[in-house]
């Protein structure tokens, strides 16, 4: 699954990386196939990004432009998805 993000500027992932500079996106990290950031979406259809032990509200929009996740094989470029919400971060 893919997903589109929109990371606003009181949220900062990864300083010590960065050197306090504003972080434009977050690595997921994976040890043994297990990651630590999940998509949680609740039965009242609310949608939180989980990262490590943190929880933040997403809120979802339609996308005016079209963007898909395709793949490149043999010279071939497959459609694999269309990508046509994003979500955006709220301050809890």
């Amino acid at each position: 699954m893919f997903f589109y993000i929109k990371k606003p500027s009181f949220l900062d992932f990864s300083k010590k990386e960065y050197d306090n500079e504003q972080v434009k996106r977050f690595t997921v990290t994976q040890r043994a196939g297990v990651s630590n950031t999940k998509l949680i979406i609740y039965d009242d259809d609310s949608v939180y990004l989980k990262n490590g032990s943190q929880f933040f509200k997403l809120s979802e929009s339609t996308m005016n432009k079209k963007n898909y996740v395709a793949k490149l094989e043999d010279e071939k470029l497959t459609v694999e998805e269309n990508i046509d919400k994003k979500y955006f971060i709220h301050k809890l």
